[in-house]
């Protein structure tokens, strides 16, 4: 009696065989089949990069919504403040001529300024309205005068200032400047802004433009207390 050897295949040997059996077949059923699966995911590849700003787009609505509960929910269990003494307070600094509160947002206007760094190489700085947000916690630098060419060769009102979205580079200013928001501390939030305006960092590639600007004092009129 004849008998039969089994051979047990292993993974690999399917594999091979499959492809051996796919590579030699006259039929192209499964070659068609392969081709539409290819042809899908190339659809499904060019969908996915035509629509992806479209995803971008709505993670970042949705950010930004998530955002906006955070600061209601802020406001709505924030204890109420009398801003009306900070603000007093805030316009006894010398380089303010101005201060009010309006929709949760501090606005100053200042005087003419001088920044130096590290207490030398004085420069002149036009006044600016600073605009702090309590609500979101973010800052604003509003020039009100002369503009200098500053880093890549942008028009601003400080060497650390953007003239174009009004935002600043506060370096180690930031942390600090969050700080005093987060525990209630307006008058020292809008202390800062004022300190760093009046203050540069020459090592910077922002700073190193220093020199575009006016030197010498800045003619501060002084508030009356």
């Amino acid at each position: 009696m004849k008998q039969t050897t089994h051979r047990v295949l292993d993974t690999d040997d399917i594999v091979e065989e499959l492809f051996e059996t796919m590579a030699s077949t006259t039929d192209n059923t499964w070659r068609n089949g392969w081709g539409a699966l290819q042809e899908n995911k190339d659809l499904h590849s060019d969908l996915c990069s035509k629509y992806l700003h479209h995803f971008e787009e709505v993670a970042e609505a949705l950010r930004k919504l998530k955002d906006i509960e955070r600061q209601r929910k802020i406001i709505e269990e924030a204890a109420p403040i009398d801003m009306l003494p900070l603000i007093k307070e805030v316009e006894q600094f010398p380089v303010v001529e101005r201060a009010v509160f309006r929709d949760g947002t501090v606005l100053v206007l200042t005087t003419d300024l001088t920044a130096r760094c590290n207490g030398d190489n004085p420069i002149k700085i036009c006044p600016h309205i600073i605009q702090l947000s309590l609500v979101s916690s973010k800052v604003k630098f509003i020039p009100l005068g002369d503009i200098w060419m500053g880093h890549s060769e942008t028009p601003q009102g400080h060497p650390h200032c953007c003239y174009d979205d009004l935002n600043a580079c506060l370096g180690s200013y930031a942390s600090v400047l969050l700080e005093h928001i987060r525990l209630d501390k307006f008058v020292d939030a809008i202390e800062t802004c004022l300190t760093f305006l009046q203050t540069y960092d020459n090592t910077d590639p922002a700073g190193a433009m220093w020199r575009n600007w006016p030197s010498g004092e800045a003619d501060t009129v002084e508030v009356a207390a």
